[in-house]
């Protein structure tokens, strides 16, 4: 018997991979960083060490996973697993984290005035976002929901 093809999940694991590739790639890149941003997240001094350890094993398992996939994808017929999609998202993540800074100033510079200018308020405007307050106001929602008895459901909204 044949495996299902599956192939439905391609965007999701392409956009995973992606994502989880940049974390790594930033957090293998820069431990020094990775440590400070720890310390800044409230992390005791005892168990640094031990986070440390734990950001290492999860670099070491994304390695492991990494050339199975790798393997997967050229040892095992076409379209039986979701490898190919998981290595798009690997090489787009790692041909854009190691583009010189030189290729996106010019590549900025390309674009017009106006794309300028709407990329330049959007990111503004990222900053000055509060996020601690964006997730605490939809957990308020979801707590004021159920006190009010839980009668009130929220909506998925799905964008097609």
């Amino acid at each position: 018997m044949r495996r299902d093809r599956g192939g439905n999940h391609m965007r999701l694991y392409t956009t995973a991979s992606f994502v989880w590739t940049w974390v790594v790639l930033k957090t293998a890149g820069d431990p020094a960083g990775t440590k400070a941003w720890l310390m800044d997240r409230g992390v005791p001094q005892d168990d640094l060490q031990l986070g440390m350890a734990a950001i290492a094993a999860a670099l070491t398992v994304s390695f492991v996973l990494l050339i199975k996939h790798i393997l997967t994808g050229l040892l095992r017929a076409r379209g039986y697993y979701d490898s190919g999609a998981i290595l798009m998202g690997f090489a787009v993540a790692l041909t854009l984290q190691t583009i010189p800074t030189d290729t996106y100033r010019a590549g900025y510079n390309l674009i017009g005035d106006d794309a300028q200018e709407a990329l330049s308020r959007v990111q503004t405007r990222a900053r000055d976002i509060d996020w601690t307050t964006v997730i605490n106001t939809a957990s308020d929602v979801t707590t004021q929901a159920n006190l009010r008895g839980g009668s009130q459901e929220v909506k998925k909204v799905r964008l097609d």
